[in-house]
Formats: structure tokens, sequence, C-alpha cells
């Protein structure tokens, strides 16, 4: 059920203050902007409501811990897993974002509404589904390719469905990182059979 989102669309242009905000805001403030748009389908169309980009992308993951871990990401179906994309962005071998319950769908049973993520795009992928959860090694050194292998419970044909919290227009204006920041285009997927 839809919730009045607690960002308020100005009534009149946006003053000089209210950049301030936006640029101001920490990644605690820009999740909560992005899951509120989401969870009351009332897109981002202000630019000045759109959070300013993180600095790097440290900033960036922050922005996504803070998206996966708010509360409103209980009223998406809390977290189920992660996207992976933007290969070779940023210098990075891909980045990866947080997905919600909510949005994980089984094909061809279940078919996504448009409206509930701004679908603008979908894309065949894979999913991996995993039967255990693999965390951190105490020694901080990444798993073997074995020990990840082992944690997966099947790999599914999947179409992923992408998604945004802003109008076509407010993201276009974004730099790379601000329009990463909207957790990554994602929206959800449809998955094959297991």
């Amino acid at each position: 059920q839809a919730r009045p989102c607690s960002t308020p669309l100005p009534s009149e242009p946006p003053t000089p203050v209210m950049a301030a905000a936006a640029a101001a805001m920490t990644p605690s403030e820009a999740a909560s902007v992005f899951l509120e748009a989401w969870a009351t389908r009332e897109w981002i169309i202000d630019p000045e409501r759109y959070p300013q980009a993180p600095k790097d992308v440290a900033a960036l993951y922050e922005t996504y811990r803070e998206i996966q871990i708010h509360p409103i990401a209980a009223e998406l179906g809390g977290h189920g897993g992660y996207k992976i994309g933007a290969v070779g962005a940023l210098g990075e071998p891909c980045l990866y974002a947080p997905l919600f319950r909510n949005f994980f769908l089984e094909a061809p049973d279940q078919n996504p509404s448009a409206a509930s993520c701004q679908i603008h795009q979908v894309e065949p992928e894979f999913g991996i589904l995993m039967g255990r959860d693999l965390p951190a090694r105490a020694d901080g050194e990444p798993h073997s390719v074995e020990d990840v292998w082992a944690a997966v419970d099947s790999v599914v044909l999947c179409i992923e469905y992408c998604g945004r919290r802003a109008s076509t227009e407010v993201v276009a204006a974004q730099e790379p990182l601000g329009k990463m920041a909207d957790i990554l285009s994602a929206g959800g997927g449809g998955m094959g059979a297991r």
C-alpha cells in the first residue's frame, strides 16, 4: 500500500537553499529519497529533489548499503539479492546494487507491472540463486571460486527489468555516479525454471 512521500515536491521553483539541501544529503537521506519514490510511485520529477552524485565508488556503496537496510526496503519485500552490472564502469570490474524480494517473479506465471518501478528496458541475464549464505571470511581474503560454487543452489535464465525512481529527463541530466546511485537501474527479474 502506497504511503505519503515525506520529501514533498516544492510548490515553487527550487531555491538555492533547496539545491544546497540536495547537495548535502547523507547516504541515508539519499536512500530515503530513492526508496520513498519507489514505494509511493511518486517519481522524482524535480531535478532539485534528486540526490547529488556520490563523490566516488566508496560513497556509492555507502548509499547502496543504506538502501539495502532502510526501513522502507521492507515494503518492497526486503533485501533479496544483488544486481551485478556496469561491467568496467568507473574502473571497477563491475558494480552491484541491492534487489528486493517483491520484484523477483516466477516466469511465466507472474508478470511485472511496468508502473511498479518505471520499467524502461529489459535484458536477458543469468540468475544465481544461493543455497546458503556466504559470509565474509575472517581473514578478509576473497572466497575461492570453489567455495562460491559450493554455496550456489541453482543457475536460472532471467529477464531483468530495469527501473528508475526519476523521470527520464532528470536521470539524463545526472553524471555517471549520480545515475548509478539510483540503485544501478534496478527493478527486478523474471526467473525461469530451475
